[in-house]
């Protein structure tokens, strides 16, 4: 899958929790092999760290490879030969990423504690399609920007705050 496949996929099919784990991880690992390929260039196939964090995240794999470490022998190495500005870029994507997810996470809180579960499930619902398509077009503008005059954003998201 593409990148931007394989993001959404972490995002889509785990719990918040764990889909931010993942990246924060993936995240990490990705700047210091930029910052020095030498020292952090290579990670070992059965680091329980990545495993947990990462690999076994459903998306995971695939995610990691596209962020240019791929499985050789018993240890992920990162191509040093990848476009470094891609890989910068998909840095400040998985940033951008994690910080709606966190706005989300708290905006299902307040919204959960407020409302009788219903309604909190249908704009929890919402939200989450509507983070999806974010996730899914990190380079599309439009995804990001939803009209006050949106029905179900007005019905279903505004609406379970009052």
């Amino acid at each position: 899958p593409s990148f931007e496949e394989a993001l959404a996929q972490v995002v889509e099919l785990n719990r918040p929790e764990r889909s931010a784990s993942a990246l924060t991880t993936s995240a990490t690992l990705l700047e210091n092999a930029l910052k020095d390929p030498a020292k952090y260039g290579s990670i070992n196939a059965s680091s329980k760290t990545l495993r947990a964090k990462v690999l076994d995240v459903s998306g995971g794999n695939p995610f990691f490879s596209t962020l240019g470490f791929e499985r050789q022998g018993d240890a992920y190495t990162f191509d040093t030969a990848a476009d470094r500005s891609i890989l910068e870029e998909r840095l400040r994507v998985i940033s951008a990423a994690r910080a709606r997810g966190e706005r989300v996470l708290e905006a299902v809180i307040e919204v959960g504690d407020t409302n009788v579960p219903d309604v909190a499930q249908t704009a929890i619902k919402l939200a989450r399609i509507y983070c999806q398509n974010v996730a899914a077009h990190p380079g599309d503008e439009s995804k990001r920007r939803i009209s006050a005059t949106n029905k179900a954003l007005g019905s279903r998201l505004l609406a379970a705050n009052k």
